[in-house]
This record gives structure tokens, C-alpha cells and sequence, in this order.
């Protein structure tokens, strides 16, 4: 498949309601590039980048990696902006400066995109009927 990589804007959700209510005066958020990884279920962050964003940690939880079975922290949600199509989903944390972060396909599917395998990117899904794809999207 190779390697997609993708630009996408991340808000504090939490910061994004209490700016709403009057509660808070500003909203952390940033662009970060993303590896896009269908193989992993959500949004992966590096620390760094869930300090920077005033995250809070609700649970922990269990991840198989290439090296095998590790325990991870998840975090209070972010809103994601790609193409223009918006979710809000929590954070897992990846330990460690060696992976990049990783979009994995439930907020793909949360957002209706797939990814363009011909040009390496993220796209819009085709349109559906009763909730099916009505083709399948390849690129020419």
C-alpha cells in the first residue's frame, strides 16, 4: 500500500465546549501530520503532543504492537479536521518519540474517508445507498 501521510487539525473537545459556555477564553489546537494506519483502530498521539493539548487521562487499556502486547493510557477526546469533515474521538498515548502519530480507521470511517491507494491519500468515500458502498473506489 505504502506509506500515507496526512495533515490534521486537532482541538481540545473539552476546550471546545467551554469556549462555547463562556468558561474558557481560547481553544489548544494544532495541526499535526498523521501516519494513516487502517491496521490500528483510533487516533494515537505521542505524549508531547497530549501534554501540549491539556488531555486528561480516563483509562487505561492493552495494545499489540510488532513487539508484542503493551498497556497504554487513553485520554479525553480531541476534535479532527480533515477535508473538511469533522469527529470527536479520544486519544490513546504512545510511549516514546519512535512512532509517529497514527489515524487509524475508526475516525476514517467516522469521517467517511478512505484511503486512495493510486495516490497515496485520503478521499471522500463514494457515495451509498441503504448504507453499502455502491462501488468501489479506485483511483485512475
Amino acid at each position: 500500500m505504502g506509506k500515507v501521510f496526512q495533515k490534521v487539525w486537532v482541538e481540545n473537545a473539552t476546550d471546545i465546549s467551554n469556549f462555547q459556555t463562556g468558561l474558557a477564553d481560547h481553544i489548544r489546537g494544532f495541526e499535526i501530520e498523521f501516519r494513516v494506519d487502517t491496521g490500528a483502530t483510533g487516533l494515537l498521539l505521542p505524549t508531547a503532543w497530549i501534554e501540549k493539548l491539556g488531555l486528561i487521562s480516563l483509562s487505561e487499556t492493552r495494545l499489540m504492537t510488532g513487539n508484542g502486547e503493551i498497556r497504554s493510557k487513553i485520554f479525553s477526546p480531541v476534535q479532527i479536521t480533515i477535508l473538511d469533515r469533522s469527529t470527536i474521538t479520544s486519544v490513546t498515548e504512545i510511549k516514546g518519540d519512535k512512532i509517529p502519530p497514527l489515524l487509524g480507521y475508526i475516525p476514517l470511517q467516522a469521517m467517511e474517508l478512505i484511503v486512495d491507494l493510486k495516490n497515496h491519500c485520503l478521499v471522500p468515500t463514494p457515495e451509498t445507498k441503504n448504507g453499502y458502498f455502491m462501488e468501489m473506489y479506485l483511483s485512475e
